[in-house]
């Protein structure tokens, strides 16, 4: 079943936040998606060079690992 209808393009990376919002890294972009809505909502619009991954703390800040230039 479709959660949402968004176009990411090659997502490298999925974790799910406090709350349920699932983060997704790919391209040069982190967005969250809520899987009960179907809202999306890009973090960051830009500046992450080849993420490989994503992870969430239990307070909800979000780590990107990038094999790209910092």
């Amino acid at each position: 079943r479709a959660i949402v209808d968004h176009p990411i393009a090659g997502p490298q990376g999925l974790a799910f936040a406090p709350g349920g919002r699932l983060i997704v890294a790919a391209g040069e972009s982190v967005v969250a998606l809520d899987p009960q809505t179907g809202a999306t909502k890009t973090i960051v619009a830009h500046g992450v060079v080849d993420p490989r991954g994503v992870a969430v703390d239990e307070e909800g800040v979000i780590y990107v690992a990038s094999a790209g230039s910092q």
